[in-house]
């Protein structure tokens, strides 16, 4: 069998500013113009205790969790989402802030879940440099997952 791997360059990213979008609205917008890095994390929150059947060692269980998708890049001035997050939603606080997060694998899976903008760092750097931005997508539900219809 031979390998197949998906180049990171190959993932589409997108944003919705409603809430509970679906897939096939016609208003999302395209989040990576300007975008280098794309980091996703789990951000889990376990329990450990120490119980006396194991030696005192401690046994471990996840009790929470929200993925996290971390983006860096630089301030691209066209861009629709990039206006849209540094023109209008960097001093909105709460709801304002909430959309859909739709990821598209490079072999066409999907993930699409209600979601946070959050983390938003202003252009900054040197003075010879591109404007750094950052920003993080909090997804605020498990997921919707919808499988590649073709394996590469």
């Amino acid at each position: 069998m031979s390998e197949s791997f998906l180049i990171q360059a190959g993932f589409q990213f997108h944003w919705n500013k409603a809430e509970g979008a679906l897939d096939t609205a016609l208003d999302w917008i395209s989040m990576t113009g300007g975008i280098k890095d794309v980091s996703p994390e789990s951000n889990e929150q376990i329990s450990q205790e120490f119980y006396y059947p194991n030696g005192g060692n401690a046994t471990t269980d996840v009790i929470g969790m929200q993925d996290v998708w971390s983006f860096d890049g630089h301030r691209e001035y066209n861009n629709e989402f990039q206006k849209y997050v540094f023109e209008e939603l960097k001093y909105l606080l709460g709801a304002a802030r909430r959309g859909t997060f739709r990821v598209t694998y490079p072999n066409g899976a999907k993930e699409i879940a209600n979601s946070t903008i959050a983390n938003i760092k202003a252009p900054g750097g040197p003075a010879n440099e591109k404007g750094a931005i950052s920003f993080e997508i909090h997804m605020n539900e498990i997921p919707k997952f919808t499988a590649a219809s073709v394996i590469p």
